[in-house]
């Protein structure tokens, strides 16, 4: 998200290696877990196998939309395109929400604090209905010819990145949610 603010190309390079990793860690995990689950488990370490299991993949999808998101970023250096201040304060706001929900949904998967997956689904309803809100607003712009539809149809995908990265925090934590209600 940085790379729509302060766009450099080592950063974009930086972006791309670690979704390559993510990519082969998802792979290697997966089929790591995959060879767990045929050995006897206790029923916490099969709940705790559900759970790596059904995170995974969110996992990974939210290195995608990283990767796409700096992808727009490389777009728009290359075109030599910008969005208008009001358009880059408005995703600033959003990039500071899901920053957030990213940080909160880490901290809690790796301490398995429920507290802090509970503050998730809350939040991921913010940045959906701030991604709506910057759509409309963006219309706006586009029909008063402050904003570009190129720019615009850019704008449009991070923000569906942002909501969808949103998503998948909270499938995370409801992921979290069902593997800890055995425990209670």
């Amino acid at each position: 998200m940085n790379l729509l603010n302060d766009y450099q190309q080592d950063c974009f390079e930086k972006v791309q290696r670690k979704e390559d990793l993510i990519d082969k860690y998802e792979t290697r995990l997966g089929a790591y877990l995959m060879r767990l689950t045929k050995k006897e488990m206790t029923t916490a370490q099969s709940r705790q196998m559900s759970l790596y299991l059904s995170t995974i993949s969110d996992f990974e999808r939210i290195g995608d939309h990283a990767a796409y998101i700096a992808y727009m970023s490389n777009e728009m250096q290359e075109r030599r395109m910008t969005f208008s201040g009001e358009a880059l304060d408005e995703l600033n706001v959003v990039m500071e929400a899901v920053r957030e929900i990213i940080n909160i949904t880490a901290r809690a998967f790796m301490d398995g604090n429920q507290d802090e997956a509970n503050k998730v689904v809350p939040l991921g309803v913010v940045v959906t209905h701030l991604c709506d809100e910057l759509k409309h607003n963006h219309v706006t712009r586009l029909s008063s010819g402050v904003c570009g539809l190129e720019q615009g149809t850019i704008f449009n995908d991070i923000l569906n990145s942002f909501t969808r990265i949103a998503a998948h925090c909270a499938s995370i934590t409801s992921a979290m949610q069902k593997a800890s209600e055995g425990d209670e």
